[in-house]
């Protein structure tokens, strides 16, 4: 079952991947908070807004998404990351080990990795 609500920080470099996501999440009733970088999404962070959950796009400018991933590990270890890319994964770029959403992805893909990484909300 997923959570009942939950807000959720997407961090993509393109306008339209990242507003089609946004769409899919708002859909499904979450709060989205939206961020262009690496750096920006770390900055939101910072800011305290409650995150539940990240999806970050793998293929960034400057940080790329295992890097963002990196980052939220070592100072919010507790905080749900998934790397969402268009790409196959390599063994050697260490995105193995994190939950992935392969793109395109849909409503079913998104509900699914958010009821397996965000506990539900109550009843």
């Amino acid at each position: 079952m997923p959570p009942a609500h939950c807000t959720v920080l997407l961090v993509d470099d393109n306008a339209l991947t990242r507003m089609s996501a946004a769409r899919m999440l708002k859909d499904l009733g979450h709060a989205v908070i939206e961020a262009r970088s690496g750096v920006e999404a770390i900055a939101v962070l910072q800011g305290g807004s409650g995150v539940d959950l990240v999806i970050t796009d793998q293929v960034m400018p400057g940080m790329e998404g295992r890097q963002l991933a990196a980052e939220i590990r070592s100072s919010w270890p507790d905080l749900p990351v998934v790397v969402s890319s268009g790409y196959v994964a390599s063994p050697e770029d260490g995105s193995e080990a994190l939950p992935r959403l392969d793109k395109p992805y849909d409503l079913e893909d998104l509900t699914a990795m958010i009821a397996r990484l965000v506990p539900p909300g109550p009843e």
